[in-house]
């Protein structure tokens, strides 16, 4: 009983989280229960969808790497207004999803692999 208080302590205190890996789902985060200090949030190569994203509402920065349905989760992004930074890298990004970025309208730091871009209009936005 004592470790399980210690583990909702500890939880309840928790500003960075970093899921790495494909057996990370919307499903597993459910399993982490409430965390309602996370600032910071980095998925690499996870299957986390836009709607496994819609919980964490106090994000400043997101991290989503080698993810390969960047663009279906863009439109959940676009409804964490609290977004400053925001990093994006893996499979190439269709123009048609970063449309949502020009929604963030906190976000101060950008990150995208332009290579990868076919076009840079959305920034205009």
């Amino acid at each position: 009983v004592e470790e399980v208080a210690r583990l909702e302590r500890a939880r309840s205190r928790v500003q960075q989280l970093l899921l790495n890996g494909p057996g990370f789902t919307d499903a597993t985060l459910g399993a982490l229960g409430d965390l309602p200090r996370i600032k910071t949030l980095t998925l690499s190569g996870t299957n986390v969808t836009g709607k496994g994203l819609d919980r964490f509402t106090g994000l400043t920065c997101l991290v989503m790497q080698q993810i390969p349905p960047i663009p279906l989760a863009l439109g959940s992004v676009a409804r964490l207004q609290s977004i400053t930074n925001l990093s994006l890298s893996g499979e190439p990004t269709a123009v048609e999803g970063l449309q949502a970025v020009g929604q963030l309208k906190r976000l101060e730091s950008l990150y995208l692999p332009l290579p990868r871009l076919e076009s840079v209009e959305f920034i205009r936005g």
